[in-house]
């Protein structure tokens, strides 16, 4: 059985929980560092999101053409 769209779900939900803390933590913690961190911070946030998408995509197209390769090359059934 393949639960891969419920595990995709369950694995969005808690990056979404994830952000929600982190974007409560940070609203607090900027009040105290520097413009530079600020800055650094939000270019790594920015490329972050940038590779989980470009993940998310490789892994859809590589997933669709592995099973393409697997339902055309199916090996033979063996000689008894």
């Amino acid at each position: 059985m393949n639960d891969f769209l419920f595990q995709e779900r369950l694995a969005e939900e808690y990056r979404r929980e994830k952000m929600a803390t982190a974007e409560e933590y940070n609203r607090f913690a900027h009040l105290f560092e520097s413009k530079v961190t600020i800055f650094t911070y939000r270019i790594l946030s920015k490329l972050g999101k940038i590779l989980e998408n470009m993940g998310c995509k490789m892994r859809a197209r590589y997933e669709n053409l592995l099973a393409l390769q697997e339902k055309q090359n199916a090996l033979p059934t063996p000689i008894k």
